[in-house]
């Protein structure tokens, strides 16, 4: 009766051991010009990646953290000029070092919907190309 109890009590402690583990993640916030990205990295299980767009968290699907890079790929573009809904591009953002606040990021063509704005005259872009530059910044962020 009692190592039947023990045992029950082990079972539930080392449950509860392990699903917080996986619960608690850091979590960071980069805004990058007009996106804002979040990047979830629990102690146990996997890397998540979500966009805010139109006020909601639209999960990234396929998401690599490298060692000197997080890359996001096949996101909606964040151009104003130019814009088309099928294109899509890849988010190259290269980690900091020593806690850096600031971080460069580039967008890559991914299919064959991308225009580039060049003199106000909407010009195609091929896939593998730059798309856009520039920075993002830790952000603390508040749901």
């Amino acid at each position: 009766m009692v190592i039947m109890y023990l045992r029950n009590l082990f079972f539930l402690l080392t449950t509860i051991y392990l699903l917080s583990y996986s619960l608690y993640s850091k979590t960071e916030y980069l805004h990058c010009d007009s996106l804002i990205i979040k990047i979830k990295k629990p102690l146990v299980g996997f890397d998540r990646g979500y966009v805010r767009e139109k006020n909601k968290w639209i999960k990234v699907e396929n998401i690599k953290f490298l060692e000197k890079k997080y890359v996001l790929y096949s996101l909606k573009t964040n151009q104003k000029k130019c814009f088309n809904q099928n294109c899509r591009v890849d988010i190259k953002i290269s980690k900091g070092i020593n806690n850096a606040k600031f971080f460069d990021y580039q967008s890559v063509v991914s299919n064959d919907f991308c225009q580039i704005d060049g003199s106000n005259k909407c010009f195609k872009r091929d896939k593998g190309k730059n798309l856009q530059k520039g920075y993002c910044y830790n952000i603390d962020y508040k749901e």
